[in-house]
């Protein structure tokens, strides 16, 4: 068992004077290394921090008040730098309206990447957000309020994005197309193993969308059905 109270320094880890009081350090995600250290960011006291395995100690942490901005979501990003999302519901104490991504170097607890969009209107999820490493050095981004899905290269370019078309009721948000995260998953994610929808097949149910299907080729229909009966549903 850890305790955030018995390890963290209760002068310095304060909530944020423009949040609830109900809320200490509000531990919102986290993540393992191979060795088992946890990566867990604090959203309400603004910082991020590694628990050692062994020892059930801090080993590292960064942030505060003037630093990051309510943290929603953190990963390894590599054995040296870790990466953090920054809602933004408070930067520094005002509502920016941006949010951020940051890179941070463990040894010398330097920034040494971030994002932010061009525009404060571009980016910004105060409730829910969340991001994914991709094997192709780019990031996968979740703008969760305004159900927006973009992916990032290591240059800042939106390679591709994504808004939800799908709205519905949500209690004290009203009409809302929300997604909470996105993943991406390639072909050779094991859910997806034994699939017989292969490429050729999917590129062909694409175009049947916009010709019709021809006879003796699977219907979009079917094609879905095969897919979700290989994923166990």
């Amino acid at each position: 068992m850890w305790n955030a109270y018995e390890n963290l320094d209760l002068d310095t880890c304060v909530i944020c004077p423009l949040c609830f009081r109900s809320k200490w350090t509000g531990a919102s995600s986290l993540d393992v290394s191979e060795q088992g250290d946890i990566l867990i960011g604090f959203m309400t006291t603004n910082n991020i921090a590694i628990i050692s395995k062994e020892t059930k100690e801090i080993i590292w942490q960064w942030g505060g008040f003037l630093e990051l901005a309510h943290p929603n979501d953190v990963a390894y990003f590599d054995s040296e730098n870790v990466i953090v999302m920054g809602n933004s519901i408070h930067g520094t104490g005002f509502e920016r309206g941006i949010s951020e991504i940051i890179i941070i170097n463990t040894k010398t607890n330097s920034v040494v990447w971030e994002f932010r969009a061009p525009a404060v209107d571009e980016f910004y999820a105060p409730c829910v957000a969340g991001f994914q490493p991709l094997k192709n050095g780019n990031i996968l981004v979740s703008e969760g309020d305004a159900g927006h899905i973009f992916e990032i290269s290591d240059s800042k370019e939106v390679v591709w994005e994504f808004t939800n078309p799908l709205y519905q009721d949500v209690p004290g948000y009203g009409k809302s197309n929300m997604v909470f995260r996105a993943f991406r998953y390639g072909p050779d994610f094991k859910g997806l193993k034994g699939n017989i929808l292969q490429l050729a097949e999917l590129r062909q149910v694409q175009k049947q969308t916009k010709q019709g299907p021809e006879e003796g080729t699977p219907t979009e229909k079917d094609a879905l059905q095969s897919r979700l009966a290989n994923l166990g549903y």
